[in-house]
């Protein structure tokens, strides 16, 4: 490689640093990394977005527990259960934005750190119950939610 193209090379990697957040495909994100330390947006796709909408799903199991655990003025989450498929697409987006607005999150539709952040928070309990209704949804974005590394954010056990 010619030193021009190193040098180019660089001063992006420099560039894409400097700016704090880099948005990615969920393949790019490598195997020691965590999905909680990517942004992802629409037109994603692969694992972690599959993490993703398993969480989505989760954090709405229920109308009782997604109005209860909205706190942005009664705001709840939508309960419409996303199909896991690792697309995020259009039902995806609104999805996470339906989720940021039940948080006060800013509704941009992209998942960054404070969205993922919430996102654990939601979903680090764990139904012991199986008859409760959305139990065996909810359980799977907890699961969701540890691979995706949630742990970061505290205590988080796979179950």
């Amino acid at each position: 490689m010619n030193s021009i193209k190193k040098l180019t090379m660089g001063l992006a990697l420099v560039l894409l640093s400097a700016s704090g957040s880099v948005m990615v495909s969920a393949g790019q994100a490598s195997a020691a990394a965590r999905c909680t330390d990517y942004m992802y947006g629409y037109g994603g796709n692969g694992t972690c977005v599959r993490y993703l909408q398993q969480m989505l799903n989760a954090a709405g199991a229920n109308w009782a527990e997604a109005s209860y655990y909205g706190t942005c003025y009664g705001r709840s989450v939508s309960m419409e259960v996303l199909a896991t498929d690792g697309s995020f697409g259009g039902r995806t987006d609104a999805k996470v934005r339906s989720f940021q607005n039940a948080y006060c999150l800013g509704t941009d539709g992209l998942v960054g750190q404070k969205t993922w952040a919430k996102l654990c928070q939601r979903v680090s309990g764990w139904y012991t119950n199986t008859s409760y209704p959305g139990a065996s949804m909810y359980n799977q974005g907890h699961n969701a939610g540890y691979y995706a590394g949630c742990s970061k954010y505290g205590y988080f056990a796979l179950r």
